[in-house]
């Protein structure tokens, strides 16, 4: 049986509206034949069906298209989310590179925390094995020679020498800080200050305390007790390497 798009194709012009080649007549338009215009009428009506059954098809190829393209999202997000598939795959390699250099900056600062734990345990040790009141000042006073970028045996050799660990100190003085002229509210002010002053961070007094520990220890009380830089110096041996 031959179809309707065949048929229309056979009756090619007449089938899309035009002029029937029989009504031409010496240059005139001749009245069309009846059977000419159902023809036309009828292919017209047809051709409108094979287009409409071409765009049909046309629409289902985009619709399978489409349908297979979203039927690949559920598989992406169950890989999201699956125990065998890690997510560390869809992360962007800078995140990798960002981890691998924060790592090595994260072991340095534990270990540098680690040293300064070390550090206020020998003072501290060095302190209670004498019964000495500045037992338990480890910490602040590595931490505040750290802070100002002193010796961290500095503090407590002197505090050693002057008075004893805090035993003879003047108002919570145990340096003998202005010669015991000065008094603190607490043994952590006088750690504070004394620090800061023997780091060279007083401008009032940083002409006298910058340079070496020697140095240092030659202004603070070495011009009165020609021996007391000596003496500090191997209190600080004592307490540690």
């Amino acid at each position: 049986m031959t179809s309707v798009c065949a048929t229309v194709r056979k009756f090619g012009n007449a089938c899309f509206g035009k002029t029937h080649p029989r009504t031409l007549r010496l240059g005139k338009v001749q009245k069309e034949p009846s059977n000419v215009k159902f023809y036309s009428n009828w292919a017209n009506l047809n051709s409108f069906r094979c287009l409409t059954e071409h765009n049909r098809r046309k629409m289902g190829n985009l619709i399978l298209q489409f349908t297979r393209s979203v039927a690949v999202l559920p598989m992406l997000a169950m890989g999201l989310t699956s125990p065998f598939v890690s997510a560390d795959v869809f992360q962007p390699s800078l995140q990798g590179a960002d981890v691998v250099q924060a790592a090595p900056e994260k072991a340095a600062i534990q270990s540098e925390n680690n040293i300064l734990s070390e550090r206020a345990e020998k003072i501290d040790a060095y302190f209670k094995a004498r019964s000495m009141p500045l037992s338990g000042f480890g910490k602040k006073m590595v931490t505040e020679a750290k802070e100002h970028d002193i010796d961290w045996r500095l503090l407590p050799a002197i505090a050693v020498r002057e008075s004893s660990g805090g035993k003879q100190a003047c108002g919570f003085n145990p340096f003998g800080w202005a010669s015991c002229r000065v008094t603190f509210k607490s043994f952590n002010e006088s750690i504070e200050v004394l620090a800061r002053n023997l780091g060279g961070d007083n401008p009032n007094t940083s002409s006298y305390y910058s340079g070496s520990t020697e140095r240092k220890l030659h202004h603070y009380n070495g011009t009165v007790v020609p021996t007391y830089t000596s003496e500090v110096l191997a209190i600080m041996d004592s307490i540690g390497d």
